[in-house]
């Protein structure tokens, strides 16, 4: 279970600063996805399908993923990278 912290617009939905509750010096993000179009949601699983099989030092690490798709709504836990925004 993770515990929330702030939280950062983006794109497609927000992102969460999170911790594992059983651990709370390990920090992760959450990004939360809500849409009513199925295929999106489903295109978001994909996502994070393939993000799961790639390994690059530049790609960040998923770690778990929360599917409510009759709730539309999409939530994957990455690891935290402290950096700028690209925008």
């Amino acid at each position: 279970c993770y515990i929330y912290f702030i939280t950062y617009k983006g794109a497609h939905g927000l992102v969460k600063k999170v911790c594992f509750r059983a651990d709370p010096s390990k920090i992760f993000c959450a990004k939360i996805i809500r849409s009513d179009d199925q295929e999106i949601l489903l295109a978001i699983e994909e996502e994070y399908r393939i993000l799961t099989v790639l390994k690059h030092e530049c790609i960040i690490k998923v770690k778990d993923i929360f599917v409510n798709i009759d709730h539309g709504k999409i939530i994957y836990v990455m690891e935290f990278f402290n950096g700028v925004s690209l925008k």
